[in-house]
Parts: C-alpha cells; structure tokens; sequence
C-alpha cells in the first residue's frame, strides 16, 4: 500500500497540513509578511533565515541546547547534543532534517546512530517499528527454545548477527539516500539564492542605468541650451560689428565730402613798398 504524498514547506521542510493548498507552512507565511523574504540560514543551509541569518528552528536551538555541533549524517554544523549525557560525551547526534527524513524512510538508525522517536509515536505504533521488532521477537522465541531444550546450536547464534548486518547495510543505503536527496535540496536552494541575487543585481543595474541615462539627456539638454546662447550672442556681436563698421564708414564719408566742400583760399600778392 503506496503512502500519501506529503507536501513540505518550501523553506523550514516542515510537513504542511491538508487544508494547505501553497507553499509555505504558517509560521514562514507570517515571518515573511513580519520581515520580508528569507535568506539562507548559515547553520542548516535552508532558504529559512528571517532574522541574524538563522532559521527558527537553528535559532530556537541554539538558545535551548547551545551552539549547534556537526550532524553525523549530513555533516552540516545544524545538530544539538540535548542531553547533558550527550554533551559530556561529545556522542554523535542527527540534525532536524536528518532526523525527519529518516522517519519518512523508515530507518530507527541513520550514520550509526539512533534516530529519535517522535513525541506521540507510542501512541500510533508505526509499522516500521513493528517489522523491526519483528526480528527480534523471533530470534527471542528461537533461543527461548533451545533453552528449553538444553541445546544451543551455532547456527542460533548466527541468525541474529546476520539479521544485524543486513539491518546496518539496509539503513546505511537508506542514509546514502538520504544524503544525495539532501545535496540535491542543497543544491537547489543554493541555484534559488543565485538566482534572487542576480535578479536583485540586474534590477539595481537596471535602476542605476535609467538614472544614468536621465543623467545624460539632462546634459545634453543643457549643452543645447548653451550652445543655442552661444550662437545667438556671436551673431550679436557680428551684428553690432557690422554696425559699428557702418558707422565708421559713413563718418569716414562725411569727413570726406566736407573737405571737398571747403572752398580753396587763394594766398594774396605780396605788396612792394616803395622806397624814398
């Protein structure tokens, strides 16, 4: 029998409700209306930060349990060690995402260690538990019997290892699964992010660019405006020039017909004086 297909939260991964037709979880919906489009969260690398570069889930974390420590699958810096035990320890945890996506497929162990059970899964009992009990009620039964026989045999002995072994390569393809699903949701978020800031680029290019172009046609329309005074006040001063030369040249004229005008006095005789 095939599960529902669950849709997700495009940015936190969270599994979104039925009644939900978008993209989004309501806790994303309402920070980004709060604080606008999210960034990428610098622990777990989902496209989630809304404030400081971290996500709800990373940021809640890290005041709960403290500095975020390396997920033993996915060997991002996005897992908390919850327990004081852990924390002495330095034990090998699972980050939220891992965690999740063991759950979906069925694995109780991913990277060699334990996944957690959710809150409310003793209530539900899933299969997955069941098959895997499954196992080891019979080996239980199985040596349960020899007991009673007084017999032990080796091959008793070596049904459970071999069940144990086949369990570990199961959960270890499982987890490499999950690891290239993991990447590839990376990756994409990664291309996403590429995309919003080359878009945000083009646009401030774009802006920059008009106003440049504003800039220069304002430029131009003032060397036309300087060129057009230019020439006005150079065919000014032609004009007074020209003036200015006809007026010399018509007092030049006048000068002249005044001295052809001028009658030529004629000098008089010298007169003798006689003498006595």
């Amino acid at each position: 029998m095939t599960q529902p297909v669950v849709k997700t939260c495009l940015n936190c991964r969270t599994d979104l409700e039925s009644t939900n037709n978008g993209t989004q979880c309501i806790k994303c919906q309402k920070n980004e209306q709060k604080y606008g489009k999210p960034t990428t969260c610098k622990f777990c690398q989902l496209n989630a930060a809304f404030l400081e570069r971290k996500c709800v889930w990373c940021s809640y974390s890290e005041r709960k349990y403290g500095p975020p420590v390396q997920c033993a699958s996915c060997k991002l810096i996005c897992a908390s060690q919850k327990s004081e035990k852990a924390k002495r320890s330095n034990a090998k945890v699972l980050c939220r995402l891992c965690v999740m996506q063991a759950r979906k497929n069925n694995q109780t162990v991913m990277a060699g260690v334990p996944v957690p059970p959710e809150k409310d899964e003793s209530h539900r009992s899933g299969g997955h538990r069941q098959h895997s009990s499954a196992s080891g009620s019979a080996s239980r039964r199985h040596r349960k019997r020899d007991r009673v026989g007084g017999v032990a045999t080796s091959s008793a002995d070596e049904l459970p290892s071999k069940h144990q072994r086949a369990g570990e390569l199961s959960s270890s393809s499982a987890a490499a699964e999950s690891m290239a699903e993991r990447e590839n949701e990376l990756k994409i978020q990664k291309l996403n992010d590429e995309i919003s800031r080359l878009t945000s680029v083009i646009q401030t290019k774009d802006a920059q660019l008009m106003e440049k172009d504003k800039i220069i046609n304002n430029l131009k329309a003032e060397n036309y405006n300087q060129e057009k005074k230019h020439r006005e006040r150079v065919q000014q001063l032609i004009k007074e020039k020209e003036e200015s030369i006809r007026m010399i040249e018509n007092i030049r004229a006048g000068r002249k017909e005044k001295k052809a005008d001028k009658p030529i006095l004629k000098e008089k005789p010298a007169s003798t004086t006689a003498s006595n």
